[in-house]
């Protein structure tokens, strides 16, 4: 097993003299547990939400690492409680608005893999038969809900108030199955599904079989964001990886990145990536 990162800012941010406001960091502990998160910081908010991407993937970490000894259910239970309390302690700033981030992360063994959603993002897998699955999570008028609002009751009530209208199922689940054809994709099935919000302000948990696997990613909503390409097709060429040592994610991302741009296809948004491997 191997596990690396990778992120980058978009054209957006950088024709704006902004800083990247994604962030990815992996790791392994003991040979046996890999982990890696990206997180999202929100542009909408006006704020150093660079930090608030940085913090949220620190406060991952922390309390990841404190139920490393688990054999599975790594993120239920009260992962939820000890992450809101991991982020409120590692603050960097005294501007709320500065915490406004989404996140997504793993945890794998060689036998099983879980991942944690907590706003929006994407989780991608790449399966032994070639079979790739790609889910993306979308938040009703593009609001997610951050860890950030359970920590200010005046902030909660005011994300509540812009959503008076919303709809039951507030939170869009798209799920699609495809293969990597030589020049394009093959789409096998694609389906959607609406969750409420008690169920998607918790986190959204994924569970995954090792022995099924060659890869596992986690990437933020910038996959959505390269002019005129599809997810799947982004997520397809960022888990093509020819070798799966060293910097695997970081050489494949910077590869497709550049014959994207070499068609015309700018990254607009940043893009931020990590994924566990199973094969050499």
């Amino acid at each position: 097993m191997n596990v690396d990162h990778y992120f980058t800012i978009g054209s957006m941010h950088a024709v704006q003299g902004l800083p990247c406001e994604d962030y990815a960091g992996s790791g392994v502990w003991d040979d046996r547990l890999y982990y890696g998160m990206v997180a999202d910081g929100c542009s909408g908010a006006r704020a150093r939400t660079d930090i608030g991407a940085r913090v949220i993937s620190l406060a991952f970490t922390k309390t990841l690492k404190t139920r490393q000894a688990l054999t599975g259910g790594w993120f239920q239970g009260d992962f939820l409680d000890q992450l809101r309390e991991a982020f409120k302690n590692s603050r960097l700033s005294d501007d709320p608005d500065d915490y406004f981030a989404t996140m997504v992360g793993f945890a794998a063994t060689a036998e099983q893999a879980e991942v944690f959603l907590m706003g929006d993002g994407a989780v991608a897998a790449h399966y032994k038969d070639d079979r790739l699955q790609l889910v993306e999570v979308n938040w009703y008028n593009n609001m997610p809900y951050y860890l950030n609002y359970s920590l200010a009751p005046e902030m909660d009530r005011h994300y509540w108030e812009h959503l008076a209208a919303a709809p039951a199922g507030i939170l869009e689940q798209r799920t699609t199955i495809f293969r990597r054809m030589e020049n394009s994709i093959e789409i096998l099935t694609s389906n959607s599904e609406h969750l409420d919000f008690d169920t998607a302000a918790k986190g959204l948990t994924f569970q995954f079989q090792g022995r099924d696997l060659k890869a596992l990613a986690v990437m933020t909503d910038g996959i959505t964001q390269i002019n005129g390409v599809p997810a799947p097709e982004v997520a397809s060429r960022l888990l093509a990886f020819k070798t799966r040592q060293g910097v695997f994610v970081k050489r494949r991302s910077l590869k497709a990145l550049a014959e994207f741009h070499k068609n015309g296809q700018v990254a607009r948004d940043d893009l931020a990536l990590a994924c566990v491997v199973w094969e050499d």
